[in-house]
């Protein structure tokens, strides 16, 4: 329905009305208000209102405007101007909007739709709401009834009862997450729900300045055909105005909540336009069984899970049940099938019992197979506890084959969980279900994603376990990687000569990488450049550039290490760890502002934590070398944080040992030491003696700072000795900073 501007600005005024005689009034009933609403320009409205002002519809007169600062012209309607109004109104309450497209090419329409439009997966069929589900499609078919208004308890089903109808109806099914403040709240859920439809017309249109009568037609004609099924309803009371009750009086609607819904009258409910329908008890059947048995608190543990939950009316009936094994299992394969919204509810309470009973005692593998069945995992929220609860139920069953079966059903359930625990636990689940096949395949693909967030620790478990049932060469590659991000490039080295053969290419090329990284790390520069020149000749792959430039650098060749890592760029090698090697030579030619600038740009490229950690070591050492203490100090002590997290030895070390250094220059020799000693400790556990000789120096000047005169010589001169020991061997430069890539 389409109404000329004049038309849409009477049926805009006469929402205010009431404000006549006030000495503040809206601001949406001056120019820019009324312009803002009928969708025009203010130019074009203002020579209507003039004209309007001459028929006699409107009259004008100055008034504060609310949060104006000065008095504006505000426009109200003559009496002339209301029987236009109610004219128009009645023009639109005999508007039928009718369906706008063809059922049949709608449907069709719908269901080429991509899956991440549609709904989300319907939950199961209800059990004993046969009776109210009855009532609510005789209602809707009826076509006499415009609105149907469900009331109940909290998790007493309504959810369960809409979702359903909403399926079996091609319905609209809207959950109002909080308490609204005004009805364009209502139309921006509605136009997000109506978007997942397909029907994008209100979302694109919808803002909260063209918040128009023209926005609530196009709701109108948008939900044409829709059963529009509303939760959480009992929202609504506080925001009922014009603008809804048209829609209400335009759309077939389901209203759920807590309590009665006020957006109909009495006289709507006798002339029956309007349902109400108060929703009670778990269903009939199920209702009636569960309380006819004794209220019975047997069994050890029952009394603390009934206190906590009784906030809850329908756990605290569940919990307090009590009773034999065989009451429990009744209780998951019946009783939760009667639960509306407690789908969450079920396994939540599944958590809160398993923390003070031995579920296995009485909940059954069938009961969780069943559990997963009707999708129940899907709807969880507390997806830490009941991970776990999970696991132990699938491992309380002693056959191997259903234990194989039920461990793979679990895993796949937590798939569509993307947080790093839940991806964690699928593959704890199975491997301890043996399903080793399907855990070796998803650490294959995974395994880099789960070492770019530092779970160096768990893969390094799972790769070990898998290990055990098979001989498999890639995963050595995997175990030498996490020993190089640890630091231990000895270990890594060793890994790596043990049996490899039968590598695919890509894997042999990995192996080349890890063994080459290994090598400059221990500062055999001259044997990576060697390896470096072969392994590029072979696989032309440019990350083996960037690790020839590392030992170019090593040997203190810079120009040629920048040449290299140009070259590298040039040929498609990662810029953020190109980048971040030319700021390493950059600090050792001094140019402190040119090393911070590059360290910055690699860190926009960069994704995996264990190189960003790295890199933010260097940069620290240039802010620390630009005169910039207090920001290098308090970037150190973040990554010494993060990598004893994670485990990564190397980046701690050296975080510690650049930290002691500024420890050092500020005075603060306690600090220094300590830290010192922890660098120190880590060089001589990992064999680094890259990080053993400035921590054995560190630690001298620091103990001379303290009066430990003697000893701090001895080590100054350990760590001097050492620092010979490199240069002698012929592997090239030695100083504060990370080796590594």
């Amino acid at each position: 329905m389409k109404f000329i501007t004049k038309e849409r600005i009477i049926l805009h005024l006469q929402y205010y009305t009431r404000f006549e005689n006030d000495f503040e009034v809206p601001d949406a009933i001056s120019q820019e208000g009324i312009a803002e609403a009928v969708l025009s320009p203010r130019a074009h409205v203002s020579a209507l209102l003039n004209e309007m002002e001459k028929e006699g519809a409107v009259y004008s007169r100055l008034a504060h405007v609310s949060r104006g600062f000065r008095r504006k012209n505000v426009y109200f309607l003559t009496d002339s101007g209301r029987n236009i109004a109610k004219e128009l109104s009645e023009k639109i309450r005999k508007w039928n909007p009718g369906l706008l497209e063809d059922r049949e090419a709608l449907m069709m329409a719908l269901a080429e739709k991509p899956k991440s439009t549609a709904q989300t997966p319907q939950p199961p069929a209800l059990v004993d709401r046969e009776q109210e589900t009855e009532e609510i499609n005789e209602f809707i078919n009826s076509g006499k009834g415009r609105i149907l208004c469900l009331y109940g308890l909290p998790g007493i089903g309504k959810t369960q009862l809409m979702l359903n109808i909403a399926a079996l109806h091609n319905g609209l099914y809207i959950c109002l997450p909080m308490p609204l403040h005004a009805s364009y709240e209502f139309y921006v859920a509605l136009a997000e729900a109506l978007a997942r439809k397909g029907r994008t017309k209100l979302k694109k249109h919808l803002t909260r300045n063209n918040f128009g009568i023209e926005a609530v037609f196009l709701a109108i004609e948008e939900c044409a055909g829709l059963v529009i099924c509303v939760d959480n309803a009992q929202y609504l009371n506080t925001v009922s105005d014009e603008r809804l009750n048209l829609f209400w009086e335009k759309t077939k609607i389901l209203l759920a909540g807590r309590e009665k819904i006020n957006v109909y009258n009495e006289q709507d409910v006798m002339r029956g336009i309007v349902k109400e329908m108060h929703i009670t008890g778990l269903g009939e059947h199920a209702a009636r069984e569960l309380l006819a048995r004794e209220l019975k608190i047997e069994e050890p543990g029952f009394q603390e899970i009934y206190g906590r939950a009784k906030g809850h009316p329908l756990l605290m009936l569940l919990i307090s049940k009590g009773g034999t094994n065989t009451d429990w299992q009744y209780l998951f394969s019946e009783v939760f099938g009667a639960l509306g919204e407690s789908q969450k509810i079920a396994l939540k309470m599944l958590a809160l019992i398993h923390e003070n009973l031995d579920v296995s005692a009485f909940i059954g593998i069938e009961q969780l197979s069943a559990l997963l069945n009707k999708g129940l995992i899907y709807a969880v929220e507390n997806t830490y506890k009941i991970h776990e609860v999970l696991r132990d139920f699938v491992l309380a069953t002693m056959n191997p084959e259903e234990k194989k079966r039920i461990g793979f059903q679990v895993a796949q359930a937590i798939r569509k969980n993307l947080s790093m625990h839940a991806q964690k636990e699928r593959i704890r689940i199975l491997i301890d279900t043996g399903n080793t096949d399907t855990a070796k395949k998803e650490m294959m693909e995974n395994y880099l994603t789960f070492l770019m967030h530092g779970e160096l620790s768990f893969v390094e478990q799972a790769v070990h376990r898998i290990l055990e049932e098979e001989r498999i060469p890639e995963f050595q590659c995997v175990l030498a990687e996490i020993q190089l991000r640890y630091g231990n490039w000895e270990r890594a080295l060793d890994i790596l000569e043990m049996d490899t053969r039968g590598l695919a290419k890509y894997w042999q090329m990995e192996r080349d990488y890890i063994i080459v990284r290994a090598n400059n790390l221990g500062t055999m520069f001259e044997k990576s450049l060697e390896i470096c020149t072969r392994a590029y000749k072979e696989y032309r792959h440019p990350k083996f550039l960037l690790v020839k430039g590392r030992a170019y650098a090593g040997l203190n060749m810079n120009k040629k290490a920048i040449d290299t890592f140009l070259d590298a760029l040039s040929k498609g090698a990662e810029q953020g760890i190109a980048l971040a090697e030319i700021g390493n030579i950059l600090i050792d030619e001094h140019e402190y502002g040119n090393a911070i600038e590059y360290f910055e740009k690699a860190m926009v490229y960069i994704e995996d934590g264990s190189i960003r950690n790295k890199i933010g070591i260097n940069l620290a050492i240039a802010h620390a070398k630009s005169g910039n203490l207090s920001l290098a100090c308090n970037n150190l002590e973040k990554i010494m944080k993060i990598s004893r997290e994670n485990g990564e030895l190397i980046n701690y070390g050296f975080a510690a040992v650049n930290l002691a250094d500024i420890m050092l220059e500020r005075g603060n020799y306690p600090d220094a030491e300590r830290l010192a000693q922890d660098a120190l400790h880590v060089g001589q556990k990992l064999n680094l003696g890259l990080l053993i000789a400035p921590s054995l120096i560190n630690l001298g000047k620091a103990q001379k700072g303290l009066g430990k005169i003697e000893e701090g010589e001895r080590n100054i001169a350990l760590g001097e000795e050492r620092y010979r020991e490199i240069a002698q061997s012929g592997h090239g430069k030695f100083g504060n900073k990370n080796a590594d890539e």
